[in-house]
């Protein structure tokens, strides 16, 4: 919605998830993480948008979407939070090849507009999470003011999911370690390459 302008909410977000997507490919390569196999990303305001009409496999095809569909999101709208539960029940959340969800994680900087906005939104979520399998919401408050946590709560109860809240400044300390770190291990493999190539030039 609008106020993700707010505070650098957005960019803050696109690098959190930016910086998910990139590491996908690894875990799943990994014997020894948690494997993402399916997953779809959806956009909401006042209208909503999947960046797939259902889930994908993660792929480096798949990600390398997913990261330009984000790059293309902008703050807008007003907050109509039962939209994205009503679109992964419609498909965005159906597998062509039968995977089913496990679990949906549903993040909002604020509480949903418009008359009557929490119960058409618990209305909405239960019904995607009963038509998904009654897979569990897993519901995050993102710097949003403390009003919205009643409604995330009663939400993740109402379909035995989980609520947290990330904090923007915490966000924000959090991306700049992960980006330091970045820059520290390319630092390190370009020394080693370097170091290598010395080493066969002395041959």
């Amino acid at each position: 919605s609008g106020s993700m302008a707010g505070e650098g909410r957005l960019r803050l977000f696109k690098d959190a998830v930016l910086h998910f997507l990139k590491n996908l490919i690894a875990q799943r390569m990994s014997p020894y993480l948690y494997k993402l196999t399916h997953l779809n990303l959806i956009a909401f305001s006042t209208n909503c948008e999947a960046a797939h009409k259902s889930l994908q496999p993660v792929s480096p095809a798949v990600v390398a979407g997913l990261t330009g569909w984000l790059a293309r999101i902008k703050p807008d709208g007003q907050t109509h939070s039962w939209l994205p539960f009503e679109m992964a029940r419609d498909g965005a959340g159906t597998s062509d090849d039968g995977t089913t969800v496990d679990r949906i994680l549903f993040i909002t900087d604020g509480a949903p507009s418009e008359m009557h906005p929490f119960q058409r939104s618990l209305d909405a979520a239960k019904a995607a999470s009963a038509a998904l399998g009654d897979c569990p919401i897993a519901c995050v408050a993102y710097g949003s003011p403390v009003d919205v946590d009643g409604f995330l709560k009663e939400l993740a109860n109402e379909t035995k999911g989980t609520f947290d809240r990330v904090d923007i400044e915490g966000l924000r300390e959090a991306v700049t370690a992960v980006r330091k770190a970045k820059e520290a291990d390319e630092k390190r493999l370009a020394q080693a390459k370097l170091e290598e190539e010395e080493k066969l030039a002395d041959k």
